[in-house]
């Protein structure tokens, strides 16, 4: 094999190291983020092994030249058609639903007068709890908003403003009670919460090992890109001196490599000092680190 040919070869490998050194680091990158975010408080950025596999960075587009090819065109969505009986429906259901959430409301607000372990009336600022008969009457106004309202809902206003905004005035009179006047303590779920923690370990750690795998492919890269680089080096060095073989290299610096148009006794002489100078250099050049 010549060497203008080694030289094209290792140039080709050289692009792929770069390629596969871009996508780690990419990689690198992401995971570096996630737990940057796990670490700040942010656990539902972590991401697990099959999502980071899915979206991974070695799934390529295959371009148009390729065999087998096919154009892909998405199909269009099916036209949707009024149908009368699945509005009813909806309505239906949404109304029941919607009631069903108001009357629970309702009955534990008639439940928390008298439970005083789950609300404790204050005075703040001159209020007392006599306020607490506004909040019964403010759910009794919003009942009737809402059977209002659904008297003329259909499936294209279910998620209109109006409703929207009904709900969240219906979750902030339940929910939510008023600044100064009530003290509210919310149930809290610790099974639930030590689960949730127990997985977000388990996800920080994998992706902690995924990080830790990544840093020394790319370790490895940089390593076997060194060593790459340098011989490409050395073999276009090589390849540049034994080519000027046939010159005759001044004594001067810089050196001047210049061929005579005849050779006589005495430039033959320079010439073969000069191939040894080139041997030097090409011997100097084979035992050099060009990129240490």
């Amino acid at each position: 094999m010549e060497l203008k040919d080694e030289i094209n070869i290792l140039q080709d490998n050289i692009r792929i190291i770069l390629q596969e050194k871009k996508q780690i680091n990419l990689t690198l990158k992401k995971l570096s983020n996630q737990l940057i975010n796990f670490n700040n408080g942010d656990s539902n950025v972590l991401l697990s092994n099959k999502v980071l596999n899915n979206n991974s960075f070695d799934s390529k587009r295959k371009l148009k030249d390729e065999e087998n090819y096919k154009e892909y065109e998405p199909e269009k969505r099916p036209r949707i058609e009024d149908d009368n009986e699945t509005i009813h429906r909806h309505k239906r259901l949404m109304k029941v639903g919607l009631f069903g959430y108001l009357l629970k409301a309702k009955d534990a607000l008639v439940k928390e007068k008298d439970n005083q372990l789950v609300c404790y009336p204050v005075t703040v600022l001159g209020h007392t709890a006599n306020h607490q008969p506004r909040k019964g009457l403010l759910i009794n106004s919003l009942v009737i908003q809402l059977y209002t309202l659904s008297s003329y809902i259909t499936i294209s206003t279910l998620h209109s403003c109006k409703i929207s905004s009904l709900s969240r005035s219906i979750k902030s009179v339940y929910f939510l009670p008023f600044q100064g006047l009530f003290s509210y303590i919310p149930y809290r779920d610790t099974k639930l919460e030590e689960k949730q923690k127990e997985q977000s370990t388990l996800l920080q750690k994998d992706i902690q090992e995924q990080y830790d795998i990544n840093k020394n492919k790319l370790e490895i890269l940089n390593k076997e890109l060194l060593e790459k680089q340098t011989q490409l080096m050395r073999m276009k060095l090589k390849e540049h001196y034994e080519s000027m073989g046939n010159f005759i290299a001044t004594s001067t610096q810089p050196t001047i490599f210049w061929i005579p148009f005849k050779f006589n006794h005495h430039l033959n002489t320079l010439r073969n000092t000069t191939k040894n100078f080139i041997n030097k250099k090409i011997e100097l050049i084979l035992n050099t680190n060009y990129y240490d």
